[in-house]
């Protein structure tokens, strides 16, 4: 699923294939980008997954690719690195933690 407009960029990959580098259960943030940064839409987003995933039986949100500024916001959000922090992984109920401390 994908949304482009003048405010934002976000690709989300909903269904990973049984032997992909996710698990089954992952939603994906393969991209995500916001016109204006630092003011709480990327939070918002995540926390709007995170009530919805478990829904649809979802147990970890993944972001792909990370740059400087995806990464310090995983890493405040209790994702774990992957790939040296090129990616991201984030149990939902740790994330979900995460957002309401």
């Amino acid at each position: 699923m994908s949304a482009l407009s003048l405010q934002f960029d976000i690709y989300i990959r909903m269904f990973v294939k049984p032997n992909d580098y996710w698990p089954r259960e992952c939603l994906v943030l393969a991209r995500i980008g916001f016109t204006k940064e630092r003011v709480g839409h990327a939070r918002a987003l995540v926390q709007r997954l995170m009530e919805l995933a478990p829904q649809f039986g979802y147990r970890y949100l993944a972001i792909e690719s990370a740059n400087a500024n995806a990464s310090e916001f995983a890493e405040r959000l209790g994702f774990s690195p992957r790939d040296n922090g090129r990616h991201w992984i984030g149990a939902v109920d740790d994330v979900q933690k995460a957002l309401n401390s």
